[in-house]
């Protein structure tokens, strides 16, 4: 699945209450190599934990961050 559409998936499986999400990286700027992972920042409402991690999805390695908008200013 190309990288597009597998954060998406992977955002609606894993965050579906989540206010929005980006895909940042090498993959979203279309300059993916064999070793590339997604990217993704989740945003949440203002309360919520805030926490990075490392998962796989769909075969793709995902490093994702998860903020509220506050969080991530600082951050």
């Amino acid at each position: 699945m190309d990288p597009v559409s597998s954060a998406r998936a992977y955002v609606l499986e894993r965050h579906p209450d989540a206010d929005a999400a980006i895909l940042g990286g090498s993959t979203a700027q279309a300059r993916s190599t064999p070793t590339s992972d997604l990217d993704i920042v989740v945003l949440y409402p203002e309360g919520a934990a805030n926490y990075a991690s490392t998962t796989r999805h769909d075969g793709w390695i995902v490093e994702e961050f998860v903020h509220t908008r506050s969080s991530l200013a600082s951050w």
